[in-house]
């Protein structure tokens, strides 16, 4: 009993990581995580001499920026090391699965607008989500688990089922979601 309480690997309570997974969705992962910034486009303008842009634009790329932003924490948790992590340490108490992590990335970017036209962050976002779990349900050299595979597949079906309900209204989206729709089935092929 005296062992328990200086256990050297002690999981994160279930709580703080649903907690900290609401986080992400509400600050990096919903529709309108980077209104504001969005907002302040026009005054990005580097300072100005007449020269040194060459090959390259003034502009801002806002999307290219937004999506590394959003990239960050999903390479992480999506890391092999990660997800072998939390499925090791739930030997030991962790309630926070694999398969949960999925459900709430998947969640937090693909559900929110089912129902809506989906802006072109999201688009850039999803796709590199969809592509990312795609490589980890092909997975043959050992890199990710079969939990892995697993959890990643069932996410994969279920967008597909979300987006096949709905398409969107306009073009742009039912452009982006035919395309989802197309490489979570391209799985099964």
């Amino acid at each position: 009993d005296q062992f328990v309480d200086s256990a050297p690997y002690t999981p994160v309570p279930l709580k703080q990581q649903k907690r900290a997974m609401k986080f992400l969705a509400e600050n990096y992962f919903a529709s309108d995580a980077f209104t504001r910034e969005i907002e302040l486009a026009m005054y990005l303008q580097p300072q100005r001499r007449g020269y040194g842009f060459f090959s390259n634009t003034e502009d801002p790329k806002l999307h290219r920026a937004i999506l590394s932003i959003q990239m960050n924490p999903i390479n992480h948790l999506l890391h092999p090391q990660t997800l072998s992590r939390l499925t090791d340490s739930k030997l030991y108490g962790n309630e926070y699965s694999v398969t949960d992590l999925f459900d709430d990335l998947t969640v937090a970017i693909f559900q929110e607008e089912i129902f809506q036209n989906t802006n072109t962050q999201r688009q850039n976002l999803q796709t590199e989500v969809i592509n990312r779990y795609i490589e980890i349900a092909k997975n043959t050299d050992g890199t990710y688990s079969s939990i892995d595979q697993s959890a990643a597949t069932r996410s994969l079906k279920q967008v597909e089922t979300w987006y096949s309900f709905y398409f969107g209204k306009n073009v742009e989206t039912k452009s982006h979601r035919q395309r989802i729709i197309l490489q979570c089935r391209s799985l099964w092929k």
